[in-house]
């Protein structure tokens, strides 16, 4: 009827106001997986197998897995823990005495017959040295980046599980605006 033709116009104009936000919401949510798997954030993404829910859940499995291993400030942080630890064996073998065996040959020009042929013993005094300050500071130290990666990793997870889930949302509001809708409220309007 000719006075419902005003409501089916702002119908459509709502319709196609959240359709443009819903698409919105998906390259966002596109974009900041991108980012978080360490590609370009203008990167075409897709979902292989079909968009049922329990593949959802395994899907952003996968996507945290991918983001784990690819993030750059991980990979950064997981080179310092490593030395980290590589600092802390140092500093722990750097405690036991530097003892050096070298051979040495001596000759006396003046007394002719008096060479001399041997080994000698280098020990460094103090013998043992306490390394303990060195010890603790260096795990000080590891302890921190391990914390600092602990942060990060969750950080990353938490971030691709948010845009996971605006994705699957985003997702979600495109499925209720099927072609067969939009062909009706286009028709309508067109009345």
């Amino acid at each position: 009827p000719r006075p419902d033709r005003p409501q089916a116009e702002v119908e459509v104009v709502k319709a196609r106001r959240e359709l443009r936000a819903a698409e919105n919401a998906v390259a966002v949510g596109r974009a900041s997986l991108n980012v978080l798997l360490g590609r370009e954030a203008q990167a075409s993404l897709s979902v292989a197998g079909e968009l049922a829910a329990p593949q959802t859940d395994h899907t952003a499995a996968r996507w945290m897995a991918a983001a784990l291993e690819r993030n750059t400030e991980l990979r950064v942080l997981r080179v310092d823990l490593d030395k980290a630890g590589l600092s802390v064996r140092l500093a722990r073998k750097e405690a036991a005495p530097d003892i050096s065996v070298e051979p040495f040959y001596e000759y006396d020009p003046k007394s002719g017959a008096d060479n001399k042929v041997g080994v000698a013993v280098t020990v460094p005094l103090p013998v043992w040295r306490t390394n303990r300050p060195f010890v603790d500071a260096a795990q000080a130290s590891a302890r921190e980046i391990a914390a600092q990666y602990e942060k990060a990793r969750r950080a990353v997870l938490g971030d691709v599980q948010k845009a996971h889930d605006t994705l699957r949302a985003a997702r979600d509001q495109l499925a209720a605006f099927t072609p067969k809708l939009q062909a009706e409220l286009e028709t309508q309007l067109s009345d």
